[in-house]
């Protein structure tokens, strides 16, 4: 596995939406403190029923959706709709900037939809990439009844979706895939209701790294969060993601 860059796995544990978007920037923080950082893929869930919204999106507007007017509100670092975050499966892909080739970055959102479709396959989901955008449901709060290219369909219904970010020299990709119809977010179809087939998280997320070790010859390695990292997750937390000035500052 010569060709192949050493990375980082991580799979945590469901955590409050704060902690999950602190983690997330900590993580691109310290990958992009050299070229020579190790990639990090994570996966991860969330413990309570989570709405975030997308970099750009007012605040006011979540009042336009009724069913998860009462769940914690997070804003991310990355744009695109708003999305209840519930019976998913999320997942981030963060790469050194410097280290960037045509497969880490121009590449790299249609590669690893293309690893998601592949492994849903073998979970008897056959779902394909789309291939243009609707202009007219940008308009939609939600971003699952958006339709972008390259976003993960399902029997018509969007089941996977993702967005960039560069910052801190990094590049950070992160991405949900709809398990479950949440009943906060009751007009969002989920894999398991269109397939009727159960998928077992565990079995999925190794799928799914096997894969993307393949994909994007990354020879991935278990571990966990370093002590700085936490520490700077914790502290993004604190001043960022959990206050009123970051959440509601649009």
């Amino acid at each position: 596995m010569s060709e192949y860059r050493r990375a980082r796995l991580i799979v945590d544990r469901p955590q409050n939406g704060f902690w999950n978007m602190a983690v997330d920037e900590a993580l691109m923080q310290t990958v992009g403190e050299s070229p020579d950082s190790l990639p990090v893929v994570r996966f991860y869930q969330w413990s309570e029923p989570t709405l975030s919204l997308g970099y750009f999106q007012q605040v006011a507007d979540r009042i336009s959706h009724s069913a998860s007017l009462d769940c914690p509100l997070v804003r991310r670092n990355s744009g695109g709709g708003a999305i209840l975050h519930d019976a998913e499966l999320t997942y981030s892909v963060t790469l050194p900037e410097q280290r960037r080739h045509s497969k880490d970055s121009a590449g790299l959102y249609e590669n690893v939809h293309q690893v998601l479709a592949a492994e849903l396959e073998s979970w008897g989901a056959q779902a394909t990439l789309n291939d243009r955008l609707e202009k007219k449901l940008e308009k939609n709060f939600l971003c699952f009844q958006r339709r972008a290219p390259k976003d993960l369909l399902l029997s018509g219904h969007k089941i996977g979706g993702s967005a960039q970010r560069k910052k801190h020299q990094a590049l950070s990709q992160h991405g949900s895939l709809i398990l479950k119809t949440s009943s906060f977010a009751p007009e969002i179809t989920g894999i398991i209701d269109i397939t009727g087939h159960p998928i077992d998280v565990e079995e999925l997320v190794s799928g799914l790294a096997r894969r993307l070790s393949e994909a994007l010859h990354l020879e991935l390695q278990a571990g966990d969060l370093s002590s700085r990292e936490k520490i700077l997750a914790t502290e993004i937390e604190k001043v960022k993601f959990s206050t009123l000035n970051w959440n509601g500052r649009r």
